[in-house]
């Protein structure tokens, strides 16, 4: 079993800025606030198990506390603790919420840190769990491409079809855009905007290719590493991120790859965004 480094992966990279931009057009404000919220549900899972354990570990320490308060350091029976547990559990949450009430939020962050590394180290005795870590990082990628693949197709429809004076008639008639492959993706990227040089360099940047590439190999090759993938890396753009692997290994993802692919997939998302407006402003009435 590998090294997940889960308290990496839940050091997310400070984005506020990046979603607090305000645009001219409907259709980037719009592809924005949806792209916030699915890239918000990727954080989110790749945090949960940190939570579920401190969340646990918490509980379990509050329940103790109150029940010893009722039996000493006597365990109690089953039957015993059912008879309170009512008690015994409205006692605990409110100990607990008022623990919770007294942390900063530096430590509070601490203890999350601490609990990521606990679950991390339960994991090391129980390979299914690991297993579903591991899984959870998987699901962050796929999800994370998903995500930005929706925000290129979002972004490049809505525009054409609410602010159709920006574009050129060639554009808007008899043309058949795609986004299901990275290279229909940018090829309609391409040809909506005009082969501009600073939309398509974001499209076809190094990052976006490496999360799409992985994506597509945990999708559709169970995470094995073949030469066509091998292949791919080597095209230009290059990417060097999976070099650590060979053909027939199973890439082993942890929390430095899944920020390294993650965090530039949340850049390169909010700089289409704001390139595209900036697009539409110097063409709406031209």
């Amino acid at each position: 079993m590998h090294n997940l480094n889960l308290v990496i992966a839940c050091k997310i990279s400070n984005w506020e800025q990046l979603a607090a931009r305000t645009y001219h057009f409907a259709a980037c404000a719009e592809s924005a606030a949806a792209f916030q919220i699915n890239m918000e549900r990727v954080n989110g899972l790749l945090m949960l198990p940190g939570y579920a354990f401190m969340s646990g570990g918490e509980w379990q320490v509050a329940v103790s506390a109150v029940a010893q308060r009722y039996f000493g350091k006597n365990m109690p029976s089953d039957q015993e603790f059912e008879e309170k547990r009512e008690e015994i559990a409205a006692l605990a949450n409110a100990a607990r919420k008022s623990v919770l009430g007294q942390r900063t939020a530096e430590s509070s962050t601490n203890v999350f840190y601490t609990a990521c590394h606990n679950i991390e180290v339960f994991a090391g005795d129980f390979p299914r769990l690991h297993g579903w870590l591991h899984d959870i990082f998987k699901s962050a990628v796929i999800q994370s491409w998903t995500a930005f693949e929706v925000l290129a197709e979002d972004l490049n429809c809505s525009a054409r079809e609410k602010h159709d004076e920006c574009f050129p008639r060639s554009v808007l008639a008899g043309r058949r855009y795609t986004f299901r492959r990275l290279e229909a993706l940018c090829k309609s990227f391409k040809t909506a905007f005009c082969d501009d040089g600073r939309i398509n360099a974001v499209v076809g940047s190094k990052e976006v290719k490496a999360l799409a590439l992985l994506r597509h190999l945990l999708v559709h090759k169970a995470g094995i590493v073949d030469q066509r993938f091998l292949d791919q890396c080597l095209e230009k753009p290059a990417v060097n991120e999976f070099t650590a692997f060979g053909r027939g290994q199973d890439i082993k993802i942890n929390g430095e790859m899944v920020r390294s692919l993650i965090d530039p997939c949340i850049r390169s998302g909010y700089g289409l965004i704001q390139l595209v407006d900036e697009w539409l402003t110097a063409r709406k009435g031209t």
